[in-house]
């Protein structure tokens, strides 16, 4: 039908744009599974750092903490942690437990929170332990790390540390990856557009000069010579 013929002839988009489109949905994805993967690389190398900075953290503490215990100088312990708070504003909170994992110590001006009371309840062991915690009407997620006394004889030591210094590095991180990805999509994008052009452009001439060769008038002097040469016609127009 005329009108469906019409309607094709309309939506043809051209083979410069074709292959430039395919070109950028290339250079964007990939661009765009990079910036996932580095997030996740970046994102768990600063997770198992964290884990390792509050851990060495927590040694610390706990082993000028431990003569305090056995001296049961529970004034100069409290003293102790809340310098060590103080002098570092990613501690959220610093508890000393009993070896029934009963707070006698704590750096928070008021009553313990309700939501620490479910943290490491259980009897533990001599292993150092991980869980978060998260504190009614606050968006922040601490990492409590409980390490043992003396292996537990003694009690236990708990370091609550914030995340916000990891979700800062890694906005960071992410958005010079991001700035990154977008100058390396642009620069993409031009040489694509040029090598569109150098690839499509002969080809498109190729298609001009075919579309605008008339093949009658070459029928027509082919006929005319062969009429008049017939011995040398068909080699000559064989090399044509």
């Amino acid at each position: 039908m005329p009108g469906t013929e019409s309607k094709k002839e309309k939506i043809r988009i051209p083979l410069f744009w074709k292959f430039t489109i395919g070109m950028v949905i290339v250079v964007v994805l990939f661009g765009s599974i990079n910036v996932a993967l580095v997030h996740r690389i970046i994102f768990s190398s600063l997770e198992e750092e964290l884990q390792h900075r509050g851990i060495f953290m927590t040694q610390i503490i706990s082993q000028r903490a431990i003569n305090y215990i056995l001296f049961e100088d529970i004034v100069a312990l409290n003293v102790l942690i809340d310098e060590v708070k103080a002098a570092d504003e990613s501690i959220e909170y610093i508890l000393v437990c009993d070896p029934n994992c009963n707070v006698v110590a704590h750096t928070f001006d008021q009553l313990l929170p309700a939501e620490l009371a479910f943290v490491h309840s259980r009897q533990q062991s001599n292993e150092i332990l991980t869980e978060y915690v998260q504190f009614k009407d606050s968006p922040i997620i601490i990492r409590d790390i409980s390490i043992p006394l003396l292996e537990g004889s003694i009690g236990y030591l708990r370091l609550g540390i914030t995340e916000d210094n990891i979700a800062r590095t890694l906005n960071q991180a992410t958005r010079t990856l991001l700035g990154m990805i977008l100058v390396l999509i642009v620069i993409s994008l031009v040489g694509t557009f040029i090598f569109s052009y150098l690839v499509t452009s002969p080809v498109k001439d190729i298609s001009l000069i075919a579309e605008n060769l008339n093949l009658e008038a070459i029928r027509e002097k082919k006929v005319m010579f062969a009429s008049r040469y017939p011995r040398g016609a068909g080699k000559i127009m064989s090399k044509l």
